[in-house]
């Protein structure tokens, strides 16, 4: 391999760790001094979403809700025109989990000022 091989994939690997980090095309060549390599610039920004759709699925697993509105989000804007039952029955479900978290917000809530000896409606 070349020098000047070496030095273009070095090159395009500096552009695609830009480019997951959002950087524009203008702003890449910017920085490197190179024009942008067009693979390694979707390639980067196509690797960040990646990890950034990871993140929020790990986090809809754990249980967060906005994460899993945030998935569904995906899903549904990835899979408009196929099956919108199945999207239905998904949106149903964060929704009912959505509720489910915020009962036992305030039922954690009025534990805690029944424990403290107050009365809620003196919060008020």
């Amino acid at each position: 391999m070349s020098k000047k091989q070496v030095e273009a994939m070095a090159m395009a690997a500096a552009q695609e760790e830009l480019a997951t980090l959002q950087f524009t095309r203008d702003e890449i060549e910017l920085i490197t001094g190179a024009k942008a390599d067009e693979t390694a610039f979707n390639r980067g920004r196509l690797k960040a979403q990646a990890e950034v759709r990871k993140a929020i699925l790990q986090m809809a697993k754990q249980g967060s809700s906005p994460a899993q509105k945030q998935f569904l989000a995906l899903v549904s804007g990835e899979t408009k025109g196929k099956d919108d039952k199945e999207i239905k029955q998904l949106r149903t479900w964060a929704n009912k989990d959505a509720e489910d978290d915020y009962k036992a917000g305030v039922l954690n809530t009025l534990r805690y000022i029944f424990d403290q000896g107050k009365n809620p409606k003196e919060l008020y």
